[in-house]
């Protein structure tokens, strides 16, 4: 309960708040820029897996054994044993700045084949790139890249740090694309679903506070953790659609409230004590559950849970103070620089806005009232059908393939398998220490030996020792080709497996890295760690949802309605990702499964999000039901009040999504596309039909709490809309 001080104290200070907030996002503002520069690569890989320890055992030994950058080099008129092929590739990388490059690895200066192509007229330098962090990397690659051009060398970039600048590159024009289609289109559905330009720019200044304020946190947490580049998308996306809806539910009630003829003052305090009270748990509930991201033991998710849970923060801050002080500046003026709805658009519109006793959301509810057993089961079996291709997802890590066919990373790692099996980046590395010095008569026999012990493996097709130093080497495995042989495939789970069983060289020990070891160790991770995330965020939301309405059945509902909507999420997602329809519509390349961390964030976005419209609803229900007690007039009542409402804000927040599902990174686009899907179906079948059906068969049920009294009416029966005007109803018995 938002208590009334506080929002007298925006009234009487309103514009000092509207003063100090743009002095303030001006300053942010400039605190934003060059965010790009400051964020990570992130990483699927979990920490304290075997594949983590592999990879800091080659960053250790043999400095980063390639994982930085290759270059692959290619002439079509010299061979690698013509002068002028070395010459050129040695000229390319000497021209560069000291320390841009601190080691380099190549045909010439090992004699090792595996640095050739067949064909020979190709050849790839293993480039370990100076700097100590990914920023450091990412400028010292780009200085690479954007000088070592010889003459008559054609030159590619294949590794993490290629791939993390390829994304970066993708992920900032794709940020503008999105921003600069969102607003021209928001302004204009805003505009009609007010028919006010004035009240349809309040939402867009709220968004455009909510992104600059969270950029700025997103900027502040990269000084304490590593932050994933496509964190920012996700931020973007998540403040701007959050607080336009925000700013829609507090706009609309405000309106509402002067229309009934109340003062903007006392309309000011019935909005936040209603929308605002909705406003605040629904931001409370995305944050908790982005929260819980943390707890998994990746970059990644640890990032967007952090990033995530203070946007929603800030989103509920600016639609709580900034919103409430523009309210009290304008007052009925928010009502003004009206514009005529063309008239083809006027049925749709009204249909929208109605909220009179005959309006469509009126009979609908009265409808499935009516029939609540046909409308539940209906809807239930809608969502099962929709949730079926859930039951066959297969997860994978994210690599190359997340990128679009064009992007010249993904082209360049698909060569250099092709022509160099031995340095590929989907094989696995086995890093193995042995107990003399491989220099030796006894380390060299002992590695032989290892080497034989891995090609007798089912399912090794090759096996080549790629570096050594020392006591170590790395030996790479490589698994049979076929079209279906990636990292995250059976074969290659089972030859990782195979390899991590065999005894350790005599005196020594060994790892078992690269993309199919740390998709095997993702997945063991996500089943160990998933269904505890899931429990918590079902308990923290449980709570909240028992604090904001004083009942154990409305929260146990909202989780299980809740639930059926992120299985419809997963079960399209894994249709159109992994199974590969629409993929011509959606402009990617199906790769045969999703990624393993997308459901992760997006179990915990959703949720927050499909609670938000519960929010809504039920609080405009137990509003009529607390007044009159009357448990089927309250559902038709909250029903045809925040149905037109519900259904502006779904529209508004799958535009948003939508223009981010055009991202060309395919684990923004699936996060998008997911999200598209359960508000989708959490506007319609959800909220629409399988919450009214469910609350009519509960009956007086659904407001029961261990030790609380039956509910009683506390204002005149008869009185179907004035409740609006008592601003302490909701939340507080």
């Amino acid at each position: 309960m938002i208590p009334a001080a506080f929002s007298d104290l925006i009234v009487r200070h309103r514009r000092a708040v509207l003063a100090a907030a743009l002095m303030l996002m001006c300053l942010l503002g400039w605190f934003d820029l060059g965010v790009f520069g400051h964020l990570a690569n992130g990483g699927d890989t979990p920490r304290g897996a075997e594949s983590a320890a592999a990879t800091a055992a080659i960053r250790e030994n043999f400095g980063h054994g390639g994982t930085d950058a290759v270059a692959v080099y290619r002439s079509d008129r010299w061979t690698a044993d013509d002068p002028a092929f070395r010459e050129g590739v040695q000229a390319s990388l000497s021209s560069l700045p000291p320390g841009v490059v601190t080691g380099a690895q190549d045909y010439w200066n090992t004699g090792s084949r595996a640095f050739l192509s067949e064909d020979r007229h190709s050849a790839a330098v293993v480039l370990s790139l100076g700097g100590t962090d990914d920023t450091a990397k990412m400028a010292s690659y780009r200085t690479v890249r954007s000088t070592a051009h010889p003459a008559g060398i054609d030159v590619a970039y294949v590794g993490q740090t290629p791939f993390y600048a390829d994304t970066t590159d993708l992920a900032r024009s794709d940020l503008a694309r999105a921003e600069l289609f969102c607003a021209p289109v928001l302004v204009l559905l805003l505009w009609l679903v007010f028919g006010s330009l004035t009240a349809a720019v309040l939402p867009m200044a709220v968004a455009a506070a909510s992104i600059v304020a969270a950029t700025a946190a997103l900027r502040l947490l990269t000084l304490v953790m590593p932050v994933s580049v496509l964190t920012l998308n996700l931020v973007t996306m998540v403040a701007m659609a959050l607080a336009v809806d925000y700013a829609l539910f507090m706009v609309a009630r405000f309106r509402e409230e002067l229309d009934r003829g109340s003062e903007p003052a006392r309309a000011l305090a019935a909005t936040m004590a209603s929308a605002g009270h909705t406003v605040l748990f629904s931001g409370l509930t995305i944050a908790a559950a982005m929260l819980a991201l943390v707890a998994l033991p990746f970059d990644y998710t640890r990032s967007v849970g952090v990033a995530g849970a203070v946007t929603a923060l800030l989103a509920v801050l600016t639609s709580l103070t900034l919103l409430p002080a523009a309210l009290a500046v304008l007052g009925h003026r928010v009502n003004t620089l009206r514009l005529p709805v063309p008239r083809w658009l006027r049925n749709p519109v009204a249909a929208m806005q109605s909220t009179a006793e005959q309006s469509a959301w009126a009979r609908l509810g009265r409808t499935v009232i009516r029939r609540p057993v046909r409308y539940l089961a209906g809807a239930l079996v809608a969502l099962a059908v929709l949730t079926l291709p859930m039951t066959h997802a297969r997860f994978g890590a994210t690599d190359h393939r997340t990128l679009p066919q064009s992007a010249p990373v993904r082209q360049a790692t698909e060569a250099l398998s092709r022509d160099f099996p031995a340095l590929g980046l989907d094989r696995i590395q086995v890093v193995t220490q042995f107990s003399h010095s491989l220099s030796s008569p006894e380390g060299s026999a002992a590695l032989e030996t290892w080497k034989q012990q891995l090609t007798a493996l089912p399912g090794a097709s090759s096996v080549h020792v790629t570096a050594v130093s020392g006591r170590s080497a790395v030996v790479t495995v490589s698994g049979p080709k076929s079209p279906h042989s990636g990292p995250e495939s059976g074969p290659a789970a089972d030859l990782v497996e195979s390899v991590r069983a065999l005894p350790a060289p005599d005196g020594g020990a060994f790892d078992v890295g690269g993309p199919a070891a740390a998709t095997v160790d993702l997945r063991q991770t996500l089943r160990t760690w998933l269904p505890l995330i899931g429990l918590c965020i079902a308990l923290t939301s449980f709570a909240l949802l028992l604090l904001a309405f004083r009942s154990v059945v409305v929260p146990l509902k909202a989780l299980l309605t809740t639930g059926l909507s992120l299985g419809v999420a997963f079960g399209v997602v894994t249709w159109i990702f992994q199974d590969g329809h629409l993929s011509r519509r959606l402009d990617f390349q199906p790769n045969g499964y999703i990624g393993a961390l997308e459901p992760v964030v997006m179990l915990a976005l959703l949720f927050g999000l499909s609670i938000d419209y519960e929010l809504f609803l039920l609080s405009r229900i137990r509003e009529h039901y607390r007044r009159t007690g009357d448990n089927e007039a309250a559902i038709v009542t909250g029903l045809r009040q925040s149905g037109g409402i519900i259904t502006s804000a779904a529209v508004l927040m799958l535009t948003v999504v939508a223009a981010f599902a055009t991202s060309g990174v395919l684990m923004v686009k699936e996060i998008a596309i997911g999200i598209f899907v359960a508000v989708a179906v959490d506007a319609t079948l959800v909220r629409a039909l399988l919450v009214p059906a469910t609350l009519r068969l509960l009956g007086d049920a659904n407001w029961w709490a261990p030790g609380r009294p039956p509910s009683r009416p506390v204002g005149d029966p008869n009185a179907a809309d004035a409740g609006a005007t008592t601003p302490a109803l909701i939340g507080r018995e």
